[in-house]
C-alpha cells in the first residue's frame, strides 16, 4: 500500500509500523501515525538525546515545539489514561 505526506509518495523504507516517517534538512525523522486520516495531526521527532520536537504535519516548515522528553512521555501517559 502506498503512502503519501504532503502530495509524495513515502519510500518502503518511511512506512513502518503505525508510523509514517519523513526526514527534514536537519536530518530529523518526523513520525506522525497511520491512524490520522483527517490532517488534524501532529509529527514528533527525537531531537537529540533529552528533547521531542512537535510540529504540525500541514506546515512541515513552520515553527517547532521543543519539550523535555520526559515531560512528553508524561503528557502522552495522561491523554492515554
Amino acid at each position: 500500500m502506498k503512502r503519501f505526506i504532503g502530495g509524495r509518495e513515502l519510500p518502503a523504507h518511511a512506512r513502518k509500523g503505525n508510523t509514517m516517517q519523513t526526514t527534514d534538512g536537519a536530518g530529523l525523522v518526523w513520525r506522525k501515525s497511520r491512524r490520522s486520516a483527517n490532517g488534524n495531526c501532529v509529527e514528533i521527532a527525537a531531537v537529540g538525546a533529552d528533547l521531542v520536537g512537535v510540529r504540525d504535519s500541514k506546515n512541515p516548515g513552520g515553527p517547532e515545539l521543543r519539550v523535555p522528553r520526559r515531560e512528553m512521555a508524561a503528557f502522552m501517559a495522561e491523554l492515554k489514561a
